[in-house]
C-alpha cells in the first residue's frame, strides 16, 4: 500500500524509509529491539593510583582525630578554673577580645570564690590562710595564737550571693552561715575586686573580722586564747569569727574564772564584743598579806614602848606614860584582831589592796612601879593598811 510524503506530497512505497522525490526520513533507522542506553550494563572503570597528597591528607585526619581524644582526657583532668581560663583564650580567638574577658572575668573568677576558700580554711584549721584572706595582721590573728582557747565556726557553708548590681558591678555580698556557741548564726561577708578593662579576682573586705574590747581594771594582764593583752591600756583587739576564752593572765595578786566571748554576727558594722572580768583575790595573795598583818602586830606587841613602832610605822595600839622611874613595860594582844584584804573601792596610786578590820582586838599595857606590878585597861586594837605590789612582790604597810 502506497503512502504520501508528508514534505512533498507524492507517492511513496509503505516500506520506503526516505522519500525518493525530497529525501525525507519516513522512518527511524533504530530498531525497536535495540536496548535503551540506561538498560546497557554499567562500565567498570579501574580506580586511578592514590596521589601523595591524598595520602597526606588522610594522616593528617588520623593525627587529629588522635589529638582530639587526648585533648577530651586533658579537658577532664583540668581545675574549674583552668577550663575557665582556657574558655576564655578560645574565646579570643573565636569572638574576640572582649567576649573573652567577659568569660574570664565574669565566670572564672566568681565573688563567692574567696569565701569558699576561706570555707576551706576554717575546715583545716590552717589560721594563717584564714587571717590571710580575711586581711587581719592583727595580733589575735595570728595562728600562733589561736591554739587552745579558740574555737572556730563550724558547718560553714554560703548560703547566698548578692551582686552590687550596675551601679557597683565589683562588689557582692556573700551570706555565710555556720554552727558557734551551740547556734545556728550568720555573717555576711563583702567582696570586692578593683575595677578595670582585664579580669581581676575577688577578695574579702569586710565581714570576717570583729574586735574584742576586754574590761579588767584591777589587773595588768588578761589572756585572750593564747595572747596576753594589757587591758588597763585600753583599746579593742581585732579578732576573726569565733569564740575566744578570756581569762586573768599571770598576775600575782588577782585570778578569775574562764569567760567564753564570742565574735560573730554582720561585723561590717564594726561591732564589739566586750567582755568583763570579774576578778577576785587569789588566796594565794591573801595568805601573804595575812602572814605580814601578823608579823606586824606581832612586832608591836613585843615593843617595850608606851607607844610602840615597827619599822617606822605606828602600832595600831598605845598607852599613856606611867608614873616615873616605872620599868618592865609590856604589852599583851589577846585576841588579835579579825581583818579581811580587800580590793580597794577607789583606786589610788600604787595601791592594789587594802587591809580592813572586821572585829577589833584587844591589847593591855603593863608596867613596874615601886616593885609592884600595874596595868592598864584594855585598849581596842583595829588594824589597817595598803598593799602594794613592788617588783612583783606583795608588801604590807600600815596606815
Amino acid at each position: 500500500m502506497a503512502s504520501r510524503c508528508p514534505r512533498c506530497g507524492r507517492p511513496v512505497a509503505s516500506s520506503a524509509r526516505r522519500c525518493p522525490s525530497c529525501d525525507k526520513v519516513l522512518r527511524s533507522p533504530v530498531d525497536l529491539a535495540t536496548p535503551r542506553p540506561t538498560e546497557l550494563p554499567a562500565v567498570t572503570r579501574p580506580k586511578p593510583p592514590r596521589s601523595t597528597a591524598e595520602i597526606r591528607t588522610e594522616a593528617a585526619v588520623e593525627r587529629t582525630r588522635a589529638g582530639v581524644r587526648t585533648g577530651m582526657r586533658f579537658w577532664r583532668w583540668l581545675p574549674r578554673r583552668a577550663k575557665f581560663v582556657l574558655a576564655g583564650v578560645v574565646a579570643v580567638l573565636v569572638i574576640g577580645v572582649p567576649a573573652a574577658i567577659w568569660v574570664v572575668g565574669k565566670v572564672a573568677y566568681a565573688p563567692e570564690e574567696p569565701v569558699e576558700d576561706l570555707v576551706a580554711a576554717f575546715e583545716d584549721r590552717d589560721y594563717a590562710r584564714v587571717a590571710e584572706l580575711a586581711g587581719c595582721t592583727a595580733r589575735l590573728c595570728r595562728s600562733g595564737v589561736l591554739g587552745e582557747g579558740y574555737t572556730p565556726p563550724s558547718d560553714l557553708e554560703i548560703a547566698e550571693v548578692a551582686m552590687g548590681g550596675s551601679t557597683s558591678p565589683d562588689t557582692a555580698d556573700v551570706v555565710l552561715r555556720y554552727q558557734l556557741a551551740g547556734e545556728r548564726r550568720e555573717s555576711i561577708i563583702r567582696v570586692r575586686r578593683e575595677s578595670g578593662v582585664l579580669p581581676k579576682s575577688w577578695s574579702i573586705r569586710s565581714g570576717v573580722v570583729g574586735s574584742l574590747e576586754i574590761v579588767a581594771p584591777t589587773v595588768k594582764s588578761a589572756r585572750v586564747a593564747g595572747l596576753q593583752v594589757d587591758p588597763s591600756a585600753g583599746g579593742r583587739e581585732s579578732a576573726l569569727i569565733g569564740t575566744y576564752t578570756v581569762r586573768v593572765g599571770d598576775d600575782p595578786l588577782y585570778e578569775s574564772a574562764p569567760i567564753d566571748a564570742t565574735v560573730a554576727g554582720d561585723l561590717r558594722t564594726s561591732r564589739s564584743t566586750s567582755v568583763d572580768v570579774r576578778t577576785t583575790v587569789k588566796q594565794s595573795a591573801r595568805d601573804e598579806v595575812a602572814t605580814q598583818v601578823r608579823a606586824f602586830l606581832e612586832g608591836c606587841a613585843g615593843q617595850d614602848a608606851v607607844k610602840p613602832k615597827v619599822n617606822d610605822r605606828p602600832c595600831p595600839f598605845s598607852a599613856r606614860q606611867p608614873q616615873a622611874f616605872s620599868t618592865d613595860f609590856a604589852w599583851k594582844l589577846d585576841p588579835a584582831p579579825e581583818f579581811e584584804v580587800v580590793v580597794p573601792d577607789r583606786p589610788r596610786e600604787g595601791v592594789v589592796l587594802e587591809v580592813r578590820t572586821t572585829k577589833p582586838g584587844s591589847a593591855v599595857f603593863s608596867y613596874t612601879a615601886q616593885n609592884q606590878p600595874f596595868q592598864y585597861d584594855p585598849v581596842p586594837v583595829s588594824v589597817k593598811g595598803d598593799v602594794y605590789l613592788t617588783d612583783g612582790k606583795i608588801q604590807f604597810f600600815a596606815t
